[in-house]
């Protein structure tokens, strides 16, 4: 069981690594800064998982996220959601029209709802 936590912890590891040089992330104070394709940029606290948006160089508004699929009670979980966001953050428009909070969307530019990753 231990060696399966450690693989899946590994595995995490990697896939965090990849969302950060994909996504070109920054180290913040708590987590992760991430500009998306809009220009908005967004952090990401490492430990919670709160992302928020940065406006004028300050943490603005909170992003309420909905992540179904990932057991963030887990080490390798939050790993997980972690990279999954930055990787969302760092596409927004491209995914604006199926997460609505982040108000990019044409069809959507007012519906503030919690998105589904």
């Amino acid at each position: 069981m231990k060696e399966k936590i450690r693989k899946s912890s590994l595995k995490a590891d990697k896939f965090v690594r990849n969302a950060v040089r994909v996504s070109k992330a920054k180290q913040v104070k708590d987590g992760l800064a991430v500009q998306g394709l809009s220009g908005r940029i967004y952090t990401v606290n490492r430990n919670t998982l709160a992302v928020y948006e940065k406006v004028q160089g300050k943490i603005d508004r909170y992003i309420c996220f909905v992540d179904l699929g990932t057991d963030i009670g887990t080490e390798w979980g939050r790993k997980d959601g972690l990279a999954k966001r930055l990787l969302m953050l760092a596409q927004d428009l491209k995914v604006a029209d199926e997460v609505h909070t982040l108000g990019l969307s044409q069809n959507h530019q007012d519906l503030m709802v919690g998105a589904e990753i």
